[in-house]
């Protein structure tokens, strides 16, 4: 779908949800107008290991990332595209039930909780559920930003993992690194709680810390995951890490 939503769109979601209006598509049970505002998909993949884009589109290079981590570690996946509408930078937050009003370099200018971010986030909680096929023992969301302040670093939120476990998953990372990016290429730092302070909290940003047994938010520079030459390269390095943590 096109990612320049009519905001419009955002109003008739919110009223429709009111209103109680539903409409099958496919096998799922959706708010027309919510589905007309973005996509899920939902691929097949290893039981209890999920990687997820929640913002696909608003979230520059997460979504071919995600997918490439998916790919090379046989995880299931969820991925979403849209719930973003470019002309009010208002994004629908998929992962939790708000929706925000975005401002330049990823700056938050207002987050409020709205019907139709709570019928998405609802959504969205129940595919990462269902393609986990049990319970939810190793899940991965992917994002991007452009805060200027962590523009050269990866920044990674965790639940259930130790001060050991956050080491090693950094560890490891240089190692990938050295092995998948160039020395020429921006060489990315990375920061993993609880080891290491990061500035957002895995609970406080995404509905799935409440039902997976161990979590990872990861953040890293869109500027990199949009690049065609290194997001690739850090999307193989990223994988291999995980799939020596899982």
């Amino acid at each position: 779908m096109n990612a320049a939503i009519d905001r419009r769109a955002f109003l008739a979601g919110s009223l429709a949800l009111a209103a109680g209006g539903c409409a099958g598509v496919g096998t799922e049970t959706v708010p027309v107008a919510v589905d007309r505002l973005g996509t899920f998909e939902h691929l097949p993949g290893a039981a209890g290991f999920v990687i997820a884009a929640p913002h696909g589109t608003a979230d520059g290079g997460s979504l071919a990332v995600a997918k490439a981590i998916r790919s090379r570690t046989g995880a299931a996946g969820v991925f979403v595209t849209g719930f973003w509408d470019s002309s009010t930078r208002v994004r629908i937050n998929v992962n939790r039930a708000t929706e925000q009003t975005m401002g330049a370099n990823s700056q938050v200018l207002e987050q409020r909780p709205s019907a139709v971010a709570a019928q998405v986030n609802a959504r969205y909680t129940a595919l990462v559920r269902e393609a986990a096929r049990g319970p939810v023992r190793w899940f991965f969301e992917i994002h991007s930003n452009s805060y200027p302040n962590y523009q050269g670093s990866v920044e990674v939120s965790t639940l259930g993992i130790s001060q050991f476990d956050a080491r090693a998953f950094k560890e490891r990372f240089y190692s990938a690194r050295r092995h998948h990016v160039p020395s020429q290429a921006p060489q990315l730092d990375i920061r993993v709680a609880p080891a290491d302070p990061v500035w957002f909290s895995y609970r406080g940003s995404s509905s799935i810390a409440e039902h997976s047994e161990r979590g990872f938010l990861i953040e890293s520079p869109s500027r990199i995951l949009r690049d065609a030459a290194w997001g690739p390269r850090y999307a193989a390095a990223l994988a291999d890490v995980i799939a020596a943590t899982v």
